[in-house]
């Protein structure tokens, strides 16, 4: 199964200040939307609620796996997992050929030495922000296709083998 991250990240890497993403920008969210239908998405808990506090609900048309520590966590129309094991298994059983992994700042951290892919919407803007998208080597990364907008560039990444 591809392992893919997708964020969107200001140039100075931050993905969000407390709870909140600090932008909203005119197509990023569809193009979240379209990146990840149908597929398998893992997110972490504070990603989660944040996102059922927008829309009121899990994403839909995507298997939503929800990595926390608390062992009792459930939602409905969710997959709970403890631990990364876990989430990747619950994504196996969906029979898909490539997983989203969707944040925060601790989940991507966990999952981006085994990523096959990265799809990165960089913002062209410095934001006020207390959480991060991982530093990482772009010498192990080849670009494989570029959007230009207006003030945001998305940028498909594979890693060099």
């Amino acid at each position: 199964m591809k392992i893919t991250l997708i964020a969107a990240l200001a140039e100075d890497r931050v993905i969000g200040r407390g709870d909140e993403i600090p932008w909203d920008i005119d197509g990023e969210q569809e193009h979240f939307r379209d990146k990840t239908f149908g597929h398998p998405v893992i997110m972490g808990r504070k990603t989660f609620e944040n996102i059922v506090g927008k829309l009121g609900k899990p994403l839909p048309g995507r298997l939503n796996i929800v990595m926390s520590e608390n062992e009792s966590y459930n939602y409905n129309q969710t997959v709970s997992a403890r631990n990364k094991q876990a989430a990747l298994e619950a994504a196996e059983d969906s029979y898909e050929d490539e997983v989203f992994i969707a944040g925060g700042e601790s989940i991507y951290e966990q999952f981006i030495d085994d990523a096959d892919r990265m799809v990165l919407t960089w913002i062209k803007e410095v934001h006020d922000g207390d959480v991060y998208f991982p530093d990482f080597n772009m010498d192990e990364w080849q670009t494989q296709s570029q959007t230009i907008k207006n003030n945001y560039s998305i940028i498909d990444y594979e890693r060099r083998r």
